[in-house]
């Protein structure tokens, strides 16, 4: 693995492609968060961010640095307010993610969507209700489903931070918005 302090050197092998992929490297950067595209270490308050798809890490020594890194990041996103635009948008798991990975999703942020066949994300949405219960997190809200014409979404939600409408509205317009042109 080759380090660089270099953005420019490492947007030119590792620049996100998709909504998903920049919400990822967003939440990656700035809360540690690893997926299964970006890895984030930390070692001497220095965090050192990897993809999948490259050897070239990239070395972010600073607070400022990862400011400069996220200012980048959401012009390359094209998206005026980036980090409001990452806090606003749910990350939308298929119905083959594991209901303890959802979860995390709604415990972190607050909001999760669940997107694929019916009967798959029922019972998905089901099993991360009952999971949530099992460990005593009354305020975590997995009952509802909306038939989209293309999907099947559930959309598990923090009571205290969504209403089941805003929950709802947000995980539809992030499946439509990543979904531009698929149908």
């Amino acid at each position: 693995m080759v380090t660089t302090t270099n953005f420019e050197d490492w947007f030119s092998q590792n620049c996100p492609q998709t909504d998903m992929e920049f919400l990822s490297l967003y939440r990656a950067v700035q809360y540690g968060d690893n997926n299964e595209k970006y890895t984030v270490t930390v070692e001497d308050d220095c965090k050192y961010i990897s993809s999948e798809s490259s050897n070239l890490v990239l070395r972010l020594a600073s607070s400022k640095a990862v400011y400069i890194f996220i200012k980048m990041l959401g012009q390359r996103a094209k998206v005026d307010d980036f980090e409001q635009w990452c806090n606003d948008t749910p990350k939308i798991f298929k119905a083959s993610a594991s209901a303890e990975e959802i979860l995390q999703e709604v415990i972190n942020y607050g909001l999760a969507g669940i997107s694929g066949g019916r009967v798959a994300v029922r019972r998905l949405k089901s099993q991360v209700q009952v999971l949530a219960d099992d460990n005593g997190l009354e305020d975590i809200c997995s009952f509802a489903t909306y038939n989209h014409p293309y999907t099947e979404l559930a959309y598990p939600y923090d009571l205290n931070q969504y209403s089941q409408e805003l929950a709802k509205r947000l995980v539809i317009r992030t499946y439509d918005d990543l979904n531009k042109g698929a149908y």
